[in-house]
């Protein structure tokens, strides 16, 4: 790799690991605890967040526990887990697929779906001012190139650093 290249690569992956720090919701928003019926507050992370940013995408038709494995990059038991922790908690149900009846489509429940729409509502408005400085067009332009970035990357075999730590470190 050119020199020059390779110092533009490490000042983008510093940029990148303090954008993500920035953006990334405070404990606040992650921690704030749910309570249920029972009265028991319960808190959710990172991986929960992303499994309901995901799930959203799909709203009636939900998602297999395999597809939601392959794309939080982690194994189909600890999907399984999670989801079984939220079925209970009320806060996603599963249906069987109407094509295949091997297959159990997750969803949001409708109680998640009002709880999402308000967290994820919230979280936008709090990230919003860290994009004040973009106009619209660089916003867009940005959002391109890291979709250009993540695309490729499937197709190319690229794991991420979870990989490389566990070889290198």
């Amino acid at each position: 790799m050119k020199q020059k290249r390779e110092e533009l690569i490490q000042k983008l992956a510093k940029e990148l690991f303090g954008t993500f720090r920035s953006l990334a919701p405070q404990p606040h928003f992650w921690h704030r605890g749910h309570r249920d019926h029972d009265h028991k507050e319960h808190h959710y992370g990172r991986g929960h967040m992303e499994l309901f940013f995901y799930l959203r995408k799909f709203k009636d038709k939900g998602v297999s526990v395999k597809d939601l494995a392959r794309h939080l990059k982690v194994t189909s038991g600890a999907i399984t887990q999670m989801v079984d922790h939220l079925v209970e908690k009320g806060l996603l149900k599963r249906e069987e697929d109407p094509t295949d009846r091997r297959i159990q489509r997750v969803k949001f429940s409708e109680t998640a779906t009002k709880k999402f729409n308000l967290f994820r509502s919230k979280y936008i408005s709090s990230i919003s001012s860290a994009f004040d400085n973009l106009t619209d067009k660089e916003l867009a332009q940005l959002v391109d190139l890291l979709a250009k970035i993540n695309t490729p990357q499937k197709e190319r075999g690229y794991r991420g650093i979870n990989n490389l730590s566990k070889k290198y470190l």
